[in-house]
């Protein structure tokens, strides 16, 4: 009996041929969204210390969601559809926490000031965890 290898490589590169050849339409679509949403950080005026909390919790949760969903489109490309699920799904809840944190002050308190927060038994994680003292970029200043 002859043992086959796989190439994890040559096995997504098969799959994206296939599933880009089979939805090129969505492609184009998904494309086009994705070039619409870059477009959008054009109109976004230099943020500084003069520049609201709310300001800069929409800004990190934009940039996550831009990159969670140049992510998704990617994994799905390879097939990987349930990967790129978990990823919208954060685009998703980043939505509604940028909706929320004007009147609720403890999704800023978790996401710029990087105090943990357990409201109703659900987590909002605290900071932005790939930077000093949870600030959202290297230029804002420490909260």
């Amino acid at each position: 009996m002859t043992k086959r290898t796989v190439n994890v490589i040559e096995a997504e590169k098969t799959a994206r041929e296939i599933t880009v050849r089979n939805h090129r339409e969505e492609f184009e679509l998904l494309t086009k969204m994705l070039n619409l949403y870059t477009s959008g950080f054009n109109l976004i005026p230099h943020l500084d210390d003069k520049n609201s909390d709310n300001d800069w919790v929409w800004l990190f949760l934009m940039t996550r969601s831009f990159l969670s969903i140049r992510c998704a489109i990617e994994l799905m490309t390879k097939a990987y559809y349930a990967q790129a699920m978990a990823l919208i799904r954060i685009v998703t809840e980043a939505y509604f926490l940028c909706g929320n944190c004007e009147n609720d002050k403890t999704i800023i308190d978790a996401v710029i000031h990087n105090k943990p927060n357990k409201r109703d038994g659900r987590s909002i994680p605290a900071g932005c965890p790939f930077l000093p003292e949870g600030r959202i970029c290297a230029e804002s200043p420490p909260r």
